[in-house]
């Protein structure tokens, strides 16, 4: 407990700074992890509930282990706190390791890319993640990228199946509804 984590939050292709956010570890226990700002995890680090509220039922966004070639698929559903509903399918990869530079240091971090649906009422959602993880160093990203395209307006029964992800690969076409990035400043752990 006490372990806290600043990232700032850009504008993906600008890199313009949108804001700055710290979340510190305030319990753990036998199931999760619960963060001051209002994210818990299972005690793998997967999202169990968003600060906004958004709850997850169980998921693996975070590989068991870090090996470059590693491919996983996790399908899941999202509540919101309104009633509303999605559900999504997402295909990782472990696909490099790397250095990468943030504010908080230099780091030899291993690529994960994760590229899926999401099902809701507003329509079928492409979304793509990019996480740079150094689990030797950090228990929290380095740095993420998601980004989240419309392709079909209000047909909830719309579906196709999550294509092979490539490294950068961001298909054109839909409208993009998110394009965010964050960057670790600093961390302290225990």
């Amino acid at each position: 407990m006490g372990d806290s984590y600043t990232y700032l939050r850009l504008e993906r292709a600008s890199k313009t700074t949108q804001s700055q956010f710290t979340t510190t570890i305030t319990e753990i226990n036998e199931s999760q992890v619960v963060f001051d700002r209002g994210l818990v995890t299972d005690l793998l680090g997967n999202t169990v509930r968003r600060p906004d509220g958004r709850t997850f039922t169980d998921n693996q966004n975070i590989p068991l282990e870090f090996d470059v070639g590693r491919q996983w698929v996790t399908r899941y559903r999202v509540s919101t706190p309104e009633g509303g509903s999605s559900s999504a399918e997402v295909v990782y990869r472990v696909l490099a390791r790397e250095p990468i530079t943030v504010p908080a240091g230099t780091f030899n971090a291993f690529y994960v890319e994760g590229v899926g649906v999401n099902t809701s009422p507003r329509g079928l959602m492409e979304v793509q993640f990019s996480t740079w993880w150094d689990p030797q160093r950090v228990r929290r990203p380095i740095a993420r990228e998601e980004i989240r395209r419309l392709w079909r307006d209000g047909d909830p029964s719309a579906s196709r199946r999550p294509r092979r992800p490539q490294r950068g690969d961001v298909r054109g076409g839909g409208r993009v509804l998110m394009s965010e990035r964050q960057e670790l400043v600093s961390f302290q752990q225990s």
